[in-house]
């Protein structure tokens, strides 16, 4: 015979015939998850799985839900109770794209249904079948979406359900089960050392403001948003690092807003003694300008600000605007700045650092498993075990510095030829 088993610490777990709840109790407020249909032995697997995301705030208390429309809650009363919570546990633009998908396609479809009643199966036609046709809501008009676009869809109504689960509005997950759609990423571009020799030849001056950008995609391993948001407070010449903690990202409709890295993480990372001389001589002009529009400077401590407009930071969209000519005009193959990037990463691999030190001085997620460059990231077991080098921005700026004397020897030169001097 099944019986409740109680106890404050743990939650209890509830039994109607052969469904169950969990109930629990904390700081005053009470939890509670309904489980449907379960055996004793999942029943307890779930209660400590409960007990641990109430613990780590993933659940409401049952005073903040509204119970009301529990029983006949449609998609679209749930989202409202999604959105405001995901408003302030998403970052800024996640959230955008979060509710843009859910206003343009999602809801004019699955919002007046219960969400009771929704069936993995009209969620699975949803995404594989629906959003794969174009279709009009109202004078909107939708193009057909490709298979990684039907990916964020489906994950997103998938956190969304789990989070139904969680909150007690539904007993388990329509989405349990089904399959995202098979979106292959498409690799990124990137440059070997060949074609990074034949790229600077082609400028007349390879160490002026617009290749600068460059240096610090391609030897700093940078993304743009990264660049945008860099800091001449972040910089230390004299240990030759820079601390990467602030990005400048585009969000649509509300401009441009300043926040912390894409995955929230600071790192430091290594300057060749090259650029951190093209960063000294280019702020040297940056001075000068900021002295002539005193007060009316608006740069404030970003480093890529537009000299013509009283420091007036870049739009993370226009960095890089006239690069494309730039290839296009010398016959050069096809790059992006964030190709810049994975080149870095190439070229540290084939010197010879580990995965786990490059994944780490780039920023990465312990998450994230995409290739870069023509190297796969470090499995999850190795970065679990292994870590990065601990004088990891040192070997970065080591490597980095044999690597830019091959490619741009001239620079090497004057770079040796000023050291003397001095």
């Amino acid at each position: 015979m099944k019986t409740s088993k109680k106890g404050s610490s743990v939650g209890h777990i509830e039994w109607r015939k052969n469904s169950a709840r969990i109930i629990y109790y904390y700081k005053g407020d009470r939890y509670v998850l309904p489980l449907g249909p379960v055996s004793e032995g999942q029943a307890e697997i779930a209660r400590f799985q409960f007990v641990a995301d109430v613990l780590a705030g993933k659940v409401l208390p049952q005073s903040s839900q509204p119970t009301a429309l529990k029983d006949d809650m449609t998609f679209a009363q749930f989202a409202a109770v999604w959105v405001e919570d995901r408003r302030d546990t998403a970052g800024e633009k996640t959230f955008h794209e979060d509710n843009r998908r859910l206003q343009s396609r999602i809801l004019p479809v699955l919002g007046s249904k219960t969400m009771k009643s929704l069936t993995g199966f009209e969620v699975d036609q949803f995404i594989k079948k629906t959003l794969a046709k174009p279709w009009k809501n109202g004078d909107q008009f939708f193009k057909p979406l490709g298979d990684q676009s039907r990916k964020h869809y489906f994950r997103q109504l998938h956190l969304m359900f789990e989070q139904a689960k969680a909150w007690g509005y539904i007993s388990s997950n329509p989405m349990s089960g089904l399959k995202a759609p098979s979106a292959k990423n498409k690799p990124t571009k990137y440059y070997s050392a060949e074609e990074l020799t034949a790229f600077w030849k082609k400028f007349s001056s390879p160490f002026a403001y617009r290749p600068l950008v460059i240096h610090i995609a391609w030897t700093l391993g940078l993304r743009r948003e990264e660049i945008c948001g860099l800091r001449w407070s972040d910089l230390d010449f004299k240990s030759l690092t820079a601390t990467i903690q602030n990005c400048r990202i585009y969000i649509p409709g509300n401009g441009v807003a300043e926040k912390g890295t894409k995955n929230n993480q600071i790192r430091t990372v290594g300057i060749t003694p090259q650029v951190s001389q093209m960063l000294l001589d280019y702020k040297a002009d940056y001075d000068q300008q900021q002295a002539i529009w005193k007060k009316q400077w608006l740069g404030k401590d970003l480093v890529f600000v537009n000299f013509t407009e009283k420091g007036t930071p870049y739009h993370p969209s226009t960095l890089d605007y006239w690069l494309t000519d730039f290839l296009s005009e010398n016959n050069l193959p096809d790059i992006t700045l964030h190709g810049f990037r994975h080149t870095m990463a190439t070229l540290l691999h084939e010197a010879g650092m580990d995965a786990v030190t490059i994944s780490e001085l780039l920023g990465h997620s312990t998450k994230q498993s995409n290739a870069l460059g023509g190297y796969g990231m470090a499995p999850r077991v190795t970065r679990t075990y292994l870590h990065k080098s601990k004088d990891a921005a040192k070997k970065m700026t080591d490597i980095m510095t044999k690597i830019f004397d091959q490619i741009l020897p001239s620079k090497a030169k004057s770079s040796q030829e000023s050291s003397q001097a001095d």
